[in-house]
């Protein structure tokens, strides 16, 4: 399955809902023959793609970059190697789906959020894109705190918002200020959904504890903010 992504007109507010520009999520599985090593049995991945700044003529597929990660384990990228996102994290597991939104159980995962600039990368990031001093690694988490009230809003927006509260947000890239990214589905109504995004602020999230780095202890943050 490949689903290619597209971007809407920006919508305003400090935290809004977005699709991936220009980003090809597929999940295939890999026949043991194609493997270095032989395998009992195929190997689930996910390979996202960037296409390059211009495109390709008429009848020819052409990616930029790619990734490939392993669905048997839950292994990071190595070290200092990034992906389609610049954390080197994969994008798909931490996009906000339509099946989940309005489906009937919780949410379980984070999602992927962007930031305005970065630090360094902190687990389970892979990579860094940026040295701002007063800003969030690549890696950190944010949550949405606890005394947030959201009651006012519908019930598939609020299985997002619980979902952020007990999993959170992964900043996976530069970018947009607070942007928050979902799968392409023409099913979304986002005469809700923007109006209930844009009712959140970076003032309603928590950094959490900052992730592991080899050979540094976690840490709470100190002197970060979310800049927006």
């Amino acid at each position: 399955m490949t689903t290619t992504f597209t971007e809407p007109a920006e919508c305003a507010g400090a935290t809004a809902l977005i699709v991936v520009l220009p980003t090809t999520v597929a999940e295939a599985f890999v026949p043991p023959k194609l493997t270095v090593a032989p395998v009992a049995k195929p190997v689930p991945v996910i390979v996202t793609d960037v296409p390059p700044a211009t495109g390709p003529d008429d009848g020819e597929t052409t990616s930029g970059s790619g990734a490939v990660f392993d669905m048997n384990t839950n292994n990071r990228r190595p070290t200092g190697w990034t992906s389609a996102d610049a954390a080197g994290l994969a994008i798909f597991p931490g996009l906000i789906r339509y099946d989940e939104t309005f489906g009937t159980a919780e949410i379980t995962h984070a999602f992927r959020v962007t930031v305005r600039a970065s630090n360094g990368y902190v687990w389970p990031a892979s990579h860094a894109a940026g040295t701002n001093s007063s800003a969030l690694p690549m890696g950190a988490r944010l949550r949405l705190k606890a005394s947030k009230n959201i009651s006012g809003f519908t019930p598939e927006v609020q299985r997002l918002f619980r979902a952020m509260k007990r999993y959170g947000l992964i900043v996976a890239d530069n970018g947009s200020d607070m942007y928050i990214s979902g799968t392409m589905d023409a099913r979304w109504n986002n005469s809700v959904l923007n109006p209930a995004f844009s009712a959140l602020t970076a003032d309603d999230f928590d950094v959490v504890q900052l992730g592991w780095r080899e050979g540094v202890a976690p840490s709470a943050p100190t002197n970060v903010r979310i800049l927006r």
